[in-house]
């Protein structure tokens, strides 16, 4: 489930889309709205604190990828 909440630069902005209601809300079109669906690689550690920061170096194993909806 996704978070229904989401910012608006201005009242004004808000309120349009209040009134037009969810099925005209094109989130896309909001600059404070960011879509995080895709492929994301990640690295598993044991502990954060052992973090060297070798994920930088593209040339790093990651541990895995997942597709986000």
């Amino acid at each position: 489930m996704r978070n229904p909440l989401l910012p608006f630069v201005s009242a004004k902005a808000a309120l349009a889309d209040a009134v037009a209601g969810p099925e005209h809300r094109a989130a896309d079109d909001n600059p404070l709205y960011f879509n995080l669906d895709g492929m994301w690689d990640f690295t598993l550690l044991d502990n954060p604190n052992d973090d060297d920061l070798q994920w930088l170096d593209r040339s790093f194993a990651m541990s895995g990828a997942i597709t986000t909806p």
